[in-house]
């Protein structure tokens, strides 16, 4: 993947999770929505991206049930998310 296009692969899966209704967006539904962009993703790296997203304040995070996560776009997220598709 180019600089970034996993970045801008992941918030655009998260809009469109959210603009389908999901509001508990996890690890798990982001990687299934992704298999069919890239086959060969790995579950740890879209886990390992989704915290990173989140420390950057691009995503927010709150745990649901256990030790299972949620993830949501923040302002910010959206922002870089509409400069990432305006300069592919």
């Amino acid at each position: 993947m180019k600089y970034n296009e996993r970045k801008r692969v992941v918030l655009d899966a998260i809009r469109s999770l959210e603009e389908d209704g999901f509001y508990e967006i996890t690890s798990s539904d982001v990687y299934e929505y992704l298999m069919d962009y890239d086959p060969f993703l790995e579950k740890p790296a879209i886990k390992m991206a989704l915290y990173r997203y989140y420390r950057q304040g691009l995503l927010r995070r709150r745990r649901t049930e256990g030790v299972t996560r949620s993830y949501e776009l923040t302002p910010k997220g959206l922002r870089r998310l509409i400069w990432l598709q305006e300069n592919e």
